[in-house]
């Protein structure tokens, strides 16, 4: 019995990890079309503006 508890266990750790590093890379795929959001406005001469984490233009002057 104590070898299938160690398992699961096993097998427990094993998803969370997986979810984690999944959500860490979400949230570097959305850090990433922010920035690139970001340099296409400057470029654009649109003058420094930023776009926040809630889709809201700021502008920073």
């Amino acid at each position: 019995m104590a070898g299938r508890a160690t398992e699961v266990a096993m097998l427990e750790e094993r998803i969370l990890a997986q979810i984690s590093a999944s959500v860490r890379r979400s949230g570097a795929r959305a850090k990433g079309r922010i920035a690139s959001v970001n340099n296409a406005l400057t470029a654009k001469n649109h003058g420094p503006v930023q776009l926040n984490r809630d889709n809201d233009y700021v502008r920073m002057d």
